[in-house]
């Protein structure tokens, strides 16, 4: 779903930083690229020991929930509430973002 929305949005290319000591990341990795390669989108996977430093310095836009990346990131997107909303109409979305001030 990642790459047929982000095509559909005119996205060039997907990086992926994936954290390197975290078990599997290399299988996803993989997997990431084989689905990327067999689809023709333009993804790249990267592992790296601090995928978090990463994305808070990059002037790109970012999809993540971390929360520390949030805070020190340039740009995001709600990537996972857009592809649902998008591609899962059916989907009961809840809005838990606190409306006091």
């Amino acid at each position: 779903m990642v790459g047929g929305v982000t095509r559909a949005w005119g996205v060039s290319r997907c990086v992926w930083w994936l954290d390197k000591p975290v078990s599997n990341s290399g299988r996803l990795k993989a997997l990431i690229l084989e689905v990327a390669g067999d689809t023709g989108w333009d993804m790249k996977a990267e592992l790296t020991f601090s995928p978090d430093h990463v994305l808070s310095h990059t002037d790109q836009v970012i999809a993540t929930s971390d929360g520390i990346v949030l805070d020190h990131c340039k740009q995001w997107v709600n990537l996972a509430r857009l592809i649902i909303a998008e591609r899962i109409p059916q989907a009961q979305l809840l809005d838990l973002a606190s409306t006091a001030s």
